[in-house]
């Protein structure tokens, strides 16, 4: 069965507005199903206005507050476990990463290969707070395999900027709880190889959902060749929902089972 309405307004503040009648609107809250009054909405089904079909959509900020209550009833436990199956997989990422290339210039009869494969790599990586999947061990490891470790600092409301990790770096928390450096400079670069992100959710399809702030949505946008990696305790989200040109796409993203793949990112 198809309903119709007559108009829908843009979504606003997590809601859409049916309306049968004008004097009448009707707001509905997105979630695994719509609920509309006595109508019962399902996402799986068509809808149509002005016999124009209309897809329905959960918002971000839904998913968010959703994703935040899933993550903060787990125990102690399950953060520790789920943290190493994330790290073993990481590490398995760049073996398979590290092989294809030692592959692709034996093949060549290239000497050069083993050069490549020992280079310095240039990583972003943020530092995890609370129940957030944990990087100092990954930043540790990079670190040990002489990898340069830059991370993030908040420089005003939506940008943010990069400092090396060293081993006499200080950290404070900033006003979000989130831990910064506070003895050391701005790290200025052109070239950034790897971005490892925090988010809250993503798809099948690379997009990402982190905490609403954009700044990461802005600091990639200056490293348009680096490769993207998310973490996540969860596995991709199983619904779309309503995004922007501006919001970023992931190339990977990590989680305790599996390596998703995204493939490239159109620039």
């Amino acid at each position: 069965m198809n309903f119709k309405y007559d108009i829908v307004s843009n979504e606003r503040d997590g809601f859409y507005n049916l309306i049968t009648d004008k004097n009448n609107p009707i707001k509905v809250n997105i979630e695994n199903q719509i609920l509309c009054s006595d109508v019962k909405l399902d996402l799986q089904k068509d809808y149509y206005i002005n016999d124009k079909i209309v897809e329905l959509k959960i918002t971000k900020k839904e998913i968010r507050s959703n994703m935040i209550k899933r993550r903060n009833k787990h125990p102690t436990k399950y953060f520790e476990e789920e943290n190493n199956k994330i790290f073993n997989n990481l590490s398995k990422y760049f073996e398979e990463e590290n092989n294809k290339i030692s592959t692709f210039f034996k093949k060549k009869k290239d000497l050069l290969f083993s050069i490549y494969l020992s280079k310095n790599l240039i990583f972003h990586i943020y530092l995890s707070k609370d129940k957030e999947v944990n990087t100092f061990k990954i930043i540790d490891h990079l670190r040990k395999l002489k990898h340069t470790v830059l991370i993030p600092k908040i420089a005003d409301q939506y940008k943010l900027t990069n400092y090396l990790f060293t081993d006499d770096l200080k950290l404070k928390k900033n006003k979000l709880g989130i831990l910064e450096p506070i003895n050391t400079n701005q790290y200025k670069i052109q070239h950034i190889d790897y971005f490892i992100i925090p988010l809250l959710a993503f798809d099948n399809r690379g997009n990402r959902i982190g905490y609403g702030g954009g700044f990461y949505d802005n600091l990639v946008k200056e490293y348009p060749t680096a490769i993207r990696i998310g973490l996540s305790f969860e596995e991709a989200y199983p619904d779309t929902w309503l995004s922007n040109k501006q919001d970023m796409k992931l190339n990977y993203c990590i989680t305790p089972n599996k390596v998703y793949n995204f493939g490239k990112i159109d620039i």
